[in-house]
């Protein structure tokens, strides 16, 4: 990466030199998009730890770059790294019993937690036992993918290198990784199975491999070649349908969100490895109550009030699923159902599996969305049932924070929201297994402030006249009722306690509940409802907002698990920049008089304040227009656009004086700490499409023209880009003060960082010569 190029270089390229470096572009992002959905369905223990897979992706690139000028090709050990990497993975899945019940991975120590994982809790035991940390896999995993985008790296620095256009060079790179994500997200629209997605890895690696390098001809690589081929093998493994002496065990779907494996036996399906939804027909004889209990309170308290049948008509289902809820709304009468399920092969399958057929049903509207996305986008429309159906996607929103799909349905603005679609006299439920009781607390106080006086109902199955804030309830069933829940107070004034035969499946022709009469103690016999209140909590725990997302962690805070694991991989990060920087003195080395700390240090605080910025990007769209797949996707997209714009920019207008982009990037990142996240809420489409984009995107811009002129000024380009890369890596560990700051402040650390860079900008010499230089940002 020699910087002596000049305005109108010479087209003295090597042959083939921009398609390699197009390529390479295209690999390395793909790649890190597939590595990034891949590793955490088959790792368990990586599926809820941000930005692990990201950061080594990131790390392995700077190293490769690090590495342009070393005698060895790292892209030979490619296919090795990633096929142990892979291999790895999948043992892991095939010993998770033995990991979990033996060996006892502690993930966030589950029996009293700081920070709640959904399919953890079953870990939680014996702690007599000898645990090994969660953070011990990550690091594992953490070091093979980075070591697997190592040879990768070094082959798009030396990409770069071959051609003396650098604007060229970098256009080339950009419009890469542009097309590098937009095949991923074609995979992701057609659902296609990991094999899709990395058969062309593979060849890309392959012609790499079996590139002739100058006029010698190469021996083929059969190992590595070969080693390519059971790469695709193994990851074929969790692909497609599973059979047994002709008999189908479990289908293998990739949807844009999950892996999931459907059980056509026991109509189960798992996403992730973690047990998800039960297809359970309405007249089962394993009953479950949790679908039909609004509608058995409903019909029965009015009976003992003497009031007239009144059924639930206008319903709306959040979390569809599989089709259990939608199927007990059309068995209890509703006349119009809007069933919303962002997950449209979970969808798909209860369509085409559930025994009682509900999504053929005229009566239903299905929309792929996300719900609160959804809530928003309906203020007309009023319900007279409003359900959350057991929403817990289990999975990340993306690899840039800790917010999972459902994180904001589950805030005060949200419960605002459902509040506006209810109709004077509608009622709100929620039920799932919340295995916490101060986050039923949480729920409970929220829906408390946003409802007012209608004090929710919380009722407890094993049933429980209490909810203390030492209880056990990892695997009790919890439903809250909110809005007009005065009937079902006054039917439990009148008779305190709701029963229902367990070996009976509900149905309209069950008798009246709060009619039924039992000589002695309830015994296993009968499901007992009735109202609990809560105990032992001395102060508030504090509401979830738009802000603060974060309905399973138990306070502001970066858990204790989360920390150890950042030392670890920063401290993996220093090791390897050290080993690969031992002896390098960069592509076009200063004379030792001229080297200075303060270009480097200002680059890395750049690094880390983008990567800040990047993520605010990633949760503002989030919010704004859903937290699905098609929504990350064109946020990554219109990043890289904003950079390819800085970097022209830079080039055509060559400026000198950054304080002008400073006082920019300043302004723009305080309006974005100012506006809260819902300020474009309820604004005309168009409008907050404009509005929102401009004042997430601007920050980036700025950035991008800080980055490109101080790239430019550097006499050492690969030092300056390592430190860069170092920054990201620190901005990215940096995200975890979100559950402690919250969103809304993440631009206050960012700006922070970029005061720093301006610091070293400042007592930085004097540049002797402005090369035409300019990078992709990290």
């Amino acid at each position: 990466m020699s910087s002596d190029r000049s305005d109108h270089p010479a087209d003295n390229a090597p042959p083939r030199a921009r398609q390699d470096l197009f390529l390479i572009s295209v690999l390395i992002l793909f790649l890190e998009l597939a590595c990034i959905r891949w590793f955490p369905a088959h790792v368990l223990f990586l599926t809820f730890f941000t930005n692990t897979v990201l950061l080594a992706c990131f790390l392995g690139m700077s190293l490769g770059c690090l590495a342009v000028n070393h005698p060895r090709n790292y892209i030979a050990s490619t296919p090795y790294v990633l096929g142990l990497a892979l291999a790895a993975a999948l043992s892991v899945e095939m010993s998770r019993n033995w990991l979990e019940l033996d060996a006892r991975i502690d993930v966030g120590n589950q029996s009293a937690p700081q920070f709640v994982y959904f399919g953890t809790e079953y870990m939680a035991g014996d702690v007599s036992k000898t645990q090994i940390p969660v953070e011990v896999f990550g690091a594992a995993f953490f070091l093979l993918i980075a070591l697997t985008f190592v040879g990768p790296g070094q082959e798009l620095g030396r990409a770069l290198q071959r051609l003396p256009n650098r604007v060229e060079a970098y256009t080339i790179n950009i419009c890469g990784s542009l097309v590098g994500i937009a095949l991923l997200a074609a995979c992701s629209w057609l659902e296609l199975p990991p094999f899709w997605w990395f058969l062309p890895v593979a060849v890309c690696l392959g012609y790499l491999l079996l590139r002739p390098v100058g006029a010698a001809q190469p021996r083929v690589p059969w190992v590595p070649l070969a080693t390519l081929v059971l790469t695709l093998v193994l990851v074929s493994l969790t692909s497609g349908t599973r059979s047994r002496e002709g008999k189908v065990v479990v289908d293998h779907y990739w949807s844009p969100y999950y892996r999931i494996d459907y059980l056509p036996e026991e109509r189960f399906i798992s996403t992730n490895q973690i047990g998800h939804q039960l297809m359970i027909p309405s007249q089962s004889k394993a009953p479950s109550f949790a679908y039909p209990l609004p509608y058995l309170l409903r019909r029965d308290s009015r009976q003992v009030l003497g009031q007239e049948p009144k059924p639930f008509l206008d319903v709306l289902i959040i979390g569809a699923g599989s089709g259990n809820d939608v199927s007990r709304a059309l068995q209890w009468g509703a006349t119009h159902i809007d069933a919303v399920e962002i997950d449209p092969v979970i969808q798909r399958l209860g369509a085409r599996h559930h025994p009682d057929r509900p999504y053929d049903d005229p009566r239903v509207r299905v929309h792929l969305d996300d719900g609160r996305n959804f809530l928003r986008s309906s203020p007309s429309q009023q319900y007279d049932l409003v359900v959350y159906a057991l929403v817990d996607s289990l999975v990340l929103q993306s690899g840039y924070s800790n917010i999972r799909l459902e994180s904001y349905l589950f805030t005060r603005q949200a419960f605002e929201d459902v509040r506006r679609c209810l109709k004077p006299d509608g009622l709100f439920v929620m039920y799932n297994l919340f295995r916490q009781p101060w986050i039923v607390k949480r729920l409970h106080e929220t829906l408390e402030a946003v409802f007012g006086q209608d004090d929710p109902l919380v009722m407890c199955l094993p049933s429980r006249g209490e909810v203390a804030v030492t209880d056990e309830m990892r695997q009790d069933f919890t439903a809250i009722f909110a809005g007009n829940t005065g009937p079902l107070k006054q039917a439990f004034q009148k008779h305190p306690t709701y029963l229902l035969a367990s070996g009976v499946s509900p149905s309209p022709r069950t008798e009246n509940g709060f009619l039924v009469k039992i000589d002695g103690p309830i015994t296993k016999d009968w499901a007992a409802f009735f109202p609990a209140r809560f105990s032992g909590f001395t102060a508030p725990v504090g509401m979830a907002t738009d802000d603060w997302p974060f309905l399973y962690l138990r306070t502001p805070m970066i858990p204790d698990h989360s920390l150890r694991g950042a030392a670890i991989m920063g401290g993996l990060a220093l090791a390897l920049l050290f080993i690969f920087l031992r002896g390098t003195t960069g592509t076009n080395p200063a004379p030792a008089a001229e080297r200075h700390w303060s270009l480097p240090a200002s680059m890395f605080f750049l690094g880390a304040g983008f990567m800040l910025i990047e993520t605010k990007a990633v949760v503002h769209m989030a919010l704004l227009f859903g937290s699905t797949w098609m929504v990350n996707s064109v946020v990554f997209f219109a990043i890289l656009l904003m950079i390819l714009a800085a970097n022209l920019y830079v080039l055509k207008v060559k400026p000198e004086n950054l304080l002008p982009y400073y006082l920019g990037l300043l302004l723009t990142l305080l309006a974005n700490v100012a506006l809260p996240l819902d300020f474009f809420l309820g604004m005309n489409r168009i409008a907050q499409v404009a509005a929102s984009c401009a004042l997430v995107f601007a920050p980036v811009l700025f950035a991008g023209v800080i980055f490109a002129v101080q790239f430019r000024r550097s006499q050492e380009p690969d030092r300056a880009f390592g430190a860069n890369i170092a920054g990201a890596m620190v901005g990215g560990l940096a995200e975890y003060s979100s559950m402690l700051l919250g969103f809304q402040y993440l631009g206050l650390l960012a700006l922070a960082f970029y005061a720093l860079s301006l610091v070293g900008l400042k007592a930085a010499p004097e540049p002797k010569s402005v090369p035409e230089t300019v990078p992709q940002p990290a």
